[in-house]
């Protein structure tokens, strides 16, 4: 096991861990060296060439070849493999710039990553009261494992303004670290009462930290392997707000969240997934596939479409001349029409600031725009096949397990897979992440990026629209490479155990924080027992089906599932199917004419 300790492990360890991983990533070739390829091709040439041939010969005809054909062959293998080391010379020369940048903008996009987080909490922090500040700060240091014994101390005098419960939290961790666990309970039993009558003011405002305060006490630390709570229902809640374009429906704890989870998956992060697939009807088993998949395709097209249509008003409001259109407060319905009276007023000027990028930016919303069309009729058409084979065999429906053969109903099965990048997405998910936080910059006139995180700077800081808006970006990508806005995704991966990243600090190197995240990413368990309890509630709501006792052993012996919570999850035949209809998503539709259209009809 992994523990990570200033003490224990140097940093430049851990560095040479974050260029490892990094190199491997990135890595589509491998460098050879010219000296052995020459001599492989030499000994080809020579003597492997001569003992074919001479052998061949003697074999098939019973004597020596003639110089003529050894000449031949050996000339003809020496100039084969001198094409091939002029061919490797190109492949080096093209692939290994390509390596070296991909590990560069990797290990940048990690690196940013980490900024982002820190200057989000930090300004998170700042959003509260400044009596409040040192007491939510606290609360970070104390779910860091790997906090010393003084900022422990620090932290619980923050919270407590009390000394002496504050050098207990001292020599409690002190005792933990060495498992003299006999000690910690008596420590705690001393200062109990007096504990309870500080914590007791915390219990309305602020009851995570109290109770975080008082775990501390007892011993219990956060554990690398069992990784940290994910903020519940932060995903949903993030694809509900890109989807509504509405910062409001997303708390800030949820943008942090989205920051972890991208690190995480870029340090290789692998998380459990429950996919439950119908058996016995092959039929039904497409057309639902087909269905979710088309809405899914559906509603990040139209994310996307809309994040790009934000993006193109932004930055024309910030052209010369130009009228201000501000994207605050307004409707999907609205959406429209304030693009097209944006591009009116930036046509009608008698200047026209980078009009081929507008241009270009433009067409990308139109071709997002006419995607959305095409998902929508197809969705049309499936959708109705859903609900008629659906109707035929849907009622009988059970969740049984894999070991179950025969099968006289259509049935759910649940199939194990798992969530995670491969190095090649993770490279072209560091170019997007690259892509996106250049045009973030440009919007805000400055780079590089610590420039907006440095609170010394004169730059214009972010603040917390920003960093929720670029976590919804993120959304984005990560349900482009990963489908993480699908039901069994989502429950994944918001039942799955958060890594404690808590030991990283901001002033490490690059590579440094890059070592880190994997090796603590690597560290952590998977959440079975929460991601079946969950899945298995949904499937319930979702299909109104039954559970037997077959698939609850399976469940019990498996995923170390609660027996009584199961049972207690009731089956409610009298509700309908909330099979979602996208009739609803007629209004996502929009009618945008091509750009010359608009310069016909708005240009001077």
């Amino acid at each position: 096991m992994f523990y990570y300790s200033k003490h224990k492990v140097d940093n430049l360890t851990i560095s040479a861990v974050g260029e490892s991983v990094i190199h491997q990533i990135a890595s589509a070739i491998k460098q050879e060296s010219w000296l052995s390829a020459f001599l492989n091709i030499a000994w080809t040439a020579g003597p492997v060439t001569f003992l074919a041939i001479y052998g061949g010969h003697y074999l098939g005809y019973g004597n020596p070849p003639q110089v003529e054909n050894v000449i031949y062959f050996t000339g003809y293998t020496m100039i084969a493999g001198l094409i091939a080391i002029v061919v490797r010379i190109g492949k080096q020369a093209f692939y290994t710039p390509r390596v070296q940048e991909a590990e560069w903008q990797l290990l940048t996009v990690i690196d940013q990553l980490f900024d982002l987080y820190f200057g989000a909490r930090n300004t998170y922090i700042k959003s509260y009261p400044p009596e409040e500040q040192p007491l939510v700060g606290a609360w970070w240091i104390l779910r860091n494992g790997a906090a010393s014994e003084d900022l422990l101390e620090e932290a619980t005098f923050d919270i407590t303004q009390d000394d002496v419960i504050a050098r207990t939290m001292k020599r409690i961790e002190s005792y933990r670290k060495q498992g003299i666990y006999c000690l910690i309970e008596k420590e705690y039993q001393a200062i109990s009462d007096r504990l309870d009558q500080k914590l007791a003011h915390l219990q309305n405002n602020f009851p995570g930290i109290a109770e975080l305060v008082n775990q501390r006490l007892q011993g219990k630390a956060p554990s690398l392997r069992e990784g940290l709570k994910r903020p519940i229902g932060f995903l949903e809640r993030s694809l509900t707000a890109a989807n509504q374009e509405s910062l409001d429906t997303m708390t800030f704890n949820d943008s942090l969240g989205i920051f972890t989870l991208t690190i995480e998956l870029l340090s290789g992060r692998v998380i459990l997934l429950l996919d439950p697939v119908f058996k016995g009807r092959n039929d039904l088993k497409k057309v639902k596939e087909a269905f979710d998949s088309l809405l899914s395709d559906f509603q990040l097209n139209r994310r996307m479409r809309n994040s790009r249509i934000y993006g193109l008003i932004a930055q024309l409001n910030r052209s010369d001349n130009q009228v201000t259109h501000s994207v605050l407060g307004i409707t999907r319905s609205q959406l429209e029409q304030l693009l097209i009276t944006t591009l009116q007023s930036y046509l009608t000027s008698t200047t026209h600031a980078s009009p081929k990028k507008i241009k270009k930016r433009y067409d990308d919303i139109i071709r997002f725009n006419k995607r959305l069309n095409s998902l929508h009729k197809n969705l049309l058409k499936v959708e109705q096949q859903y609900h008629k084979l659906w109707s035929s065999y849907g009622q009988d429906l059970k969740l049984v397990s894999p070991d179950k053969k025969r099968l006289k109903h259509p049935a759910l099965i649940l199939k194990e897979k798992t969530i995670f990048l491969s190095d090649k997405d993770k490279v072209s998910l560091a170019k997007d992440i690259t892509t996106l936080l250049q045009d973030f910059l440009e919007s805000k006139h400055t780079s590089p990026l610590k420039a907006l995180l440095n609170y010394q700077s004169n730059y214009q800081q972010l603040d917390l629209s920003d960093y929720k808006q670029l976590s919804i970006e993120l959304v984005n990508l990560l349900d482009h490479y990963l489908n993480i806005s699908e039901p069994e995704e989502q429950i994944a991966i918001e039942n799955s155990f958060e890594a404690n990243l808590g030991g990283i600090e901001v002033g490490l190197a690059a590579t440094s924080k890059a070592g880190l995240a994997a090796l603590l990413v690597e560290e952590v368990q998977q959440a079975r027992t929460q991601t079946a309890h969950c899945l298995v509630k949904r499937l319930i709501a979702y299909f109104n089906i039954t559970l037997d006792d077959d698939i609850i052993d399976y469940l019990v012996r498996n995923y170390q599932a609660d027996e009584e919570y199961l049972r207690s999850l009731e089956h409610k035949p009298e509700e309908d199917l909330p099979l979602g209809t996208i009739s609803m998503l007629q209004q996502d539709l929009l009618s945008l004419p091509t750009w010359d259209k608009l310069k016909q009809r708005y240009s001077c």
